[in-house]
């Protein structure tokens, strides 16, 4: 079973990078057609998007320089048309909303990593209900899912404890004001 998904994983992964890579040859095909003086290398954002569902920041990081180098090449291959200074702001717009993708794709990508961490098998002790982390430190379940996740607790007691720890008061009291 986890060959197959580590296959299917792969297979992903290669579709994506290939859909990334024709999308890189049609956008610069069209760049070049364009004259220099329309930021032709913006659609390559389309490109670092799509890289996001590829969950790796290395990847992501090698199709966002893969895309300004492009960009930049689109420049001396377009027809020259427009203004020098209109044509280099132009450029240089385009590789800074590119990076600005990349940047919130890649910090998109640790998130998803974070959330992960609370996936999966806890070892957790049977008894005092502790669990060991990915050290192999034995912590409160407070204190591990504080660390892992943005969930805070707030303590109260079931009725069936309520029972067990004061058998001798009124529990209905107790039980509406921890509701």
């Amino acid at each position: 079973m986890g060959k197959i998904r580590s296959s299917l994983n792969i297979t992903s992964f290669s579709v994506l990078l290939i859909i990334c890579g024709v999308l890189c040859i049609i956008i610069f095909s069209i760049d070049i057609m364009l004259p220099r003086g329309i930021a032709g290398g913006v659609p390559y954002v389309i490109v670092v998007l799509i890289s996001i569902r590829l969950k790796n920041s290395k990847a992501i990081l090698y199709i966002t320089i893969i895309c300004t180098l492009l960009t930049i090449g689109g420049y001396y291959f377009s027809p020259v048309e427009g203004k020098l200074w209109k044509v280099i702001i132009n450029r240089l717009l385009a590789v800074l909303v590119i990076w600005s993708s990349a940047f919130l794709s890649i910090k998109i990508d640790d998130a998803h990593k974070e959330i992960k961490v609370l996936e999966g098998l806890l070892p957790i002790c049977a008894t005092c209900k502790k669990i060991k982390d990915e050290k192999g430190n034995w912590s409160q379940i407070e204190h591990y899912v504080n660390d892992h996740s943005d969930v805070q607790f707030s303590h109260g007691m079931c009725p069936s404890c309520l029972n067990k720890l004061y058998p001798d008061q009124d529990h209905e009291n107790i039980s509406k004001s921890n509701n």
